[in-house]
């Protein structure tokens, strides 16, 4: 799921609709890349997407569609967000996934932080191309702490042999 520049007015006005001025001012800033975020591959990438919230998915009651809008908003988010890089670092690497928390939010424990991580772990392997299996050239770690605002930051970094 690759997002276009062209798609950005649709992420503009869901957004909006969803009542989240803040995503949409992130959305809107998502255009350009910042100077120290440019990258030749060789070395790591550390990206904060603002207002990404994820949720614990095993404890929601409920039908599984009800949760769809949410996992295609991360989807997109993810991929607005690293797709805007030149180059995302060479494989092996690892990546690191930080829920950031505010106000009155819990923390997760490891099997829900590690289970609300779902749709980023796929978008970011769908964006290298691979699989996000365990043994592929992604190594996936999870963590979580209290923040400013909520949001998501992903760390990848080349392994080092």
């Amino acid at each position: 799921m690759n997002i276009a520049r062209t798609q950005l007015p649709a992420l503009l006005r869901n957004a909006r609709r969803a009542g989240n001025p803040a995503a949409a001012a992130a959305v809107a800033r998502a255009v350009t890349l910042p100077a120290h975020q440019r990258t030749d591959g060789t070395e790591g990438v550390c990206v904060t997407i603002p207002h990404l919230r994820v949720e614990s998915t095993p404890n929601r009651r409920g039908h599984w569609a009800r949760g769809e809008p949410l996992r295609r908003q991360q989807r997109a988010m993810i991929a607005l967000f690293l797709g805007r890089l030149p180059r995302l670092p060479r494989t092996p690497v690892s990546v690191r996934l930080v829920r950031v928390y505010a106000g009155r939010a819990q923390a997760f424990d490891d099997d829900n932080l590690i289970a609300a991580f779902k749709a980023v772990r796929d978008e970011i392997a769908a964006l290298y191309g691979v699989s996000d299996a365990p043994g592929g050239p992604l190594a996936w770690a999870v963590a979580q702490e209290r923040g400013e605002a909520t949001g998501v930051r992903v760390e990848i970094s080349p392994k080092r042999a």
